[in-house]
């Protein structure tokens, strides 16, 4: 389940089904809580505050949680401009990927 779980991080997939959307976040957010993780939650008021770089962001509303690629120029959440998205509220580093068991 966790390696699924990240490797759907990594990829941005999303379904536009809201409901699909808030159940996978809500699943998400306690999975990263179960990990201590989000002890490392930084609170910005847009997506213009995020450092260059790979992020996982909550974003305002139903506690939404998307990958974020932020660069010089542009960001994108969750395959979508961040300009479309609900506001950022909040971000941490991507949790890191699970290593393969070479045995």
């Amino acid at each position: 389940m966790k390696d699924k779980i990240i490797n759907w991080l990594k990829t941005n997939r999303m379904s536009d089904d809201t409901k699909t959307r808030m159940i996978v976040s809500d699943i998400i957010h306690d999975f990263i809580q179960d990990l201590g993780l989000d002890r490392q939650w930084v609170s910005v008021s847009g997506y213009k505050e995020l450092p260059l770089g790979d992020w996982l962001v909550e974003l305002e509303g139903e506690k939404l949680l998307q990958t974020c690629r932020r660069r010089s120029n542009v960001a994108i959440i969750g395959g979508h401009f961040a300009f479309d998205m609900p506001r950022v509220i909040s971000y941490q580093p991507l949790p890191p990927s699970p290593t393969e068991d070479k045995a």
